[in-house]
This record gives C-alpha cells, structure tokens and sequence, in this order.
C-alpha cells in the first residue's frame, strides 16, 4: 500500500478548475503518482461516478505520459462492452 499524500483544498480547486482532477477536487492527478492511487482508489468510488473517473484516469495517464502506470485489464473489457 503506498503511504498517503494529501493535497490542499486550493491544489484540489485549481487541479479541478484545470480538468486534471474530478468536480470538487476528488482524486486530483497532477503527475503520475496521483495517477497510479487513482487507480488504486477506483474501487471506492461510488458506481454511479466510475465511468467518469476511469476516462480521467487513462486521459491523465497519456497527457502525463504515464508508461510505467499500468491500467486494469478488467478496464479494458469494459471499454469494449464485454
């Protein structure tokens, strides 16, 4: 489990206000470690706002060049309607 980061409330508001972090500041993503616990955190994500996380996450991902942050194979199945 990786250790704990926090952001400030401004860092969430101008990472939301950027489109790097969901509405409210939640799981801001400006490099790739917030990626990577992004994806770690997914799962506690309430259903109804996964699918917008999820594409925040892989569009994150490529805008910050993230190869080393690997995403989900079960995302992928997803994406395809399986």
């Amino acid at each position: 489990m990786m250790a704990e980061r926090h952001f400030t409330r401004g860092e969430r508001e101008a990472e939301a206000k950027a489109g790097d972090a969901m509405p409210g500041g939640a799981y801001p993503m400006p490099d790739c470690d917030a990626v990577a616990r992004a994806i770690e955190a997914y799962g506690r994500e309430v259903p109804e706002r996964r699918a917008a996380l999820r594409a925040m996450i892989v569009r994150r991902k490529v805008e910050l060049g993230c190869d080393d942050v690997e995403i989900p194979d079960t995302w992928r199945l997803d994406s395809l309607g399986n």
